[in-house]
């Protein structure tokens, strides 16, 4: 996988803003009410729609969430890829999401939410 200088500012900006965001919260809001998950793995060929997004070659891939009790969320998943260079990111899918999610009426539940794919 090729390192690019390029990711670094992105790569330094998702860390402060997932790290710092419960931070900046005040008010009824406290550290209780936040869940924080994720996850790191290793894949032999990133798929997707029966294509190989990393030129059959293996990928590491990843997320992280952060959940509040209300039901909003954000979070960030990433994986390499290889598409031939051509990516602002350098070699790496950025995919970040947010939105709100829960129970309007009995048995109905609602999710609302972004998607942002960043290459």
């Amino acid at each position: 996988m090729r390192t690019s200088i390029r990711t670094a500012p992105a790569g330094i900006a998702l860390s402060l803003a997932l790290t710092a965001s419960p931070s900046l919260a005040q008010g009824d809001l406290v550290p209780g009410d936040i869940t924080l998950s994720g996850y790191v793995q290793g894949v032999t060929d990133y798929r997707f729609r029966g294509l190989s997004a990393s030129g059959g070659d293996p990928a590491v891939q990843g997320t992280i969430n952060a959940n509040h009790s209300s039901g909003f969320y954000v979070g960030a998943w990433a994986s390499s890829i290889d598409d031939g260079g051509t990516d602002i990111l350098g070699e790496l899918e950025l995919d970040l999401y947010a939105g709100w999610t829960g129970e309007v009426s009995p048995g109905f539940t609602l999710d609302v939410g972004m998607l942002r794919y960043v290459y």
